[in-house]
């Protein structure tokens, strides 16, 4: 990862994301396919966009937040290449907060702080998803209490081809006390934060109300 471009953050509603798919489609349709990845990036777009809908009509409203992250072609191949073999692109994680703390978790192929997740397999929903990684790190078994957010991330390589979307879902949830401990099959490093960690994943881990001092796990 090279460097990321902040795109204007938007709170989606039941009712605006009828409009954003209607000026997505208009887009899509009278752009000439000039590449032989044209097709799968449209589709692909179209997975976000029913992604976004659909968690909208279940929450509400959406936290949405789009960015532009800068990749190599060989990255950008694979997205492409996982969502025309297996359907699949994106990850989920949960953000769990307990006594104005949350945990967060250091992957050694993440640059930064995160909330616990994972990749999505194959037939795998966002919310199996999130569960499966913080189960993966902790061995405990979590509920989903609502949405938190939505990064969709643009990879962006250095040909000319239009950036792609990749999904990243995170929902708050919640362990039982003392659920929340190491001994999951997935290295990572664990902390109960109260205060934003210098070096975060993204940027809005930072906007959560936190307490003062931590607990390391």
């Amino acid at each position: 990862m090279v460097c990321s471009y902040n795109e204007p953050r938007a709170v989606i509603t039941f009712y605006t994301v009828l409009r954003f798919m209607l000026e997505f489609l208009t887009t899509a349709t009278h752009k000439p396919l000039a590449r032989i990845h044209r097709a799968v990036s449209i589709e692909l777009r179209r997975h976000v966009n029913a992604l976004v809908s659909d968690f909208t009509a279940e929450y509400g409203e959406v936290d949405l937040v789009s960015r532009r992250v800068e990749c190599d072609p060989g990255e950008y191949d694979a997205l492409v290449d996982s969502f025309e073999s297996f359907g699949v692109v994106g990850g989920a994680g949960i953000r769990i907060l307990r006594d104005q703390r949350v945990l967060l978790a250091r992957y050694e192929n993440v640059d930064g702080w995160i909330e616990p997740g994972a990749g999505r397999l194959p037939g795998e929903s966002y919310p199996a998803c999130a569960k499966r990684g913080l189960r993966e790190v902790t061995d405990a078994e979590a509920s989903i209490d609502g949405l938190a957010q939505i990064q969709v991330v643009y990879l962006d390589d250095w040909t000319e081809r239009r950036p792609i979307p990749n999904p990243y879902v995170a929902f708050r949830g919640s362990v039982a006390d003392g659920a929340a401990t190491s001994g999951g099959t997935t290295t990572a490093t664990l902390r109960w934060a109260a205060e934003s960690p210098d070096e975060l994943a993204y940027e809005e881990l930072s906007e959560l109300a936190l307490g003062s001092g931590e607990q390391r796990i």
